[in-house]
């Protein structure tokens, strides 16, 4: 199992909604910042710019994998790629940001899946006797 730990601060996120699914992106990003990443406003109308979009992708810019990595991995293993220039949102410009989740319907409107704690069979298992 790797344990390293990837930042969480450092860059700023952004999401875009290009699973069409109204309010998704607002609900991304407050579980995102719930997690200890940095969000900024979320991009509302992905999904009219690039199409309705089945998977979730994280866009990073160069020299910010690491984010990307670990927004990946709060996100279950979603891929990761170098972002487009222009970039996949509405506005074509990710302002501050330097990670770019394009939220897809896989992941629209449900929990973090990286983010579910995991079940220590120890401690399941344990009893306590008086």
């Amino acid at each position: 199992m790797d344990t390293t730990t990837l930042p969480r601060t450092g860059y700023k996120v952004l999401v875009a909604n290009g699973s069409g699914i109204s309010g998704t992106a607002g609900q991304m990003s407050t579980a995102l910042q719930a997690q200890g990443f940095v969000v900024v406003q979320p991009a509302t109308n992905a999904a009219e710019t690039v199409g309705k979009q089945s998977i979730t992708v994280v866009y990073y810019v160069p020299g910010y994998e690491s984010g990307a990595a670990a927004v990946s991995q709060v996100l279950g293993g979603v891929a990761t790629q170098p972002v487009a220039s222009p970039p996949p949102v509405e506005s074509g410009d990710l302002g501050e940001a330097t990670v770019l989740v394009l939220l897809g319907t896989d992941l629209a409107g449900k929990l973090l899946p990286g983010a579910l704690p995991t079940a220590d069979p120890g401690a399941a298992t344990s009893t306590t006797v008086a």
